[in-house]
């Protein structure tokens, strides 16, 4: 599902999305509709506030932790 676009930097530049960043925003929309299918919203969603938003990132990076250390140990392990 590559899709390479092009952005204007300045009016006389021109640069090529690069294959990872591409693969990133395939990523995020995969993402965005897996979370869709969820919870049938997206983050527009306005019964969030800030608060809310920064312990749901707090969890995440939480899971993420785990998920490296997991890894970590794994590769030490070896």
């Amino acid at each position: 599902m590559e899709q390479n676009s092009t952005h204007n930097i300045e009016p006389h530049y021109e640069i090529k999305d690069s294959k990872i960043l591409t693969k990133l925003m395939d990523d995020l929309r995969i993402r965005e509709k897996k979370g869709y299918l969820q919870y049938g919203t997206t983050v527009d969603r306005t019964d969030y506030d800030h608060l809310m938003w920064l312990q749901e990132a707090y969890e995440e990076c939480l899971d993420m932790a785990v998920y490296l250390k997991s890894a970590i140990e794994k590769i030490k392990n070896k």
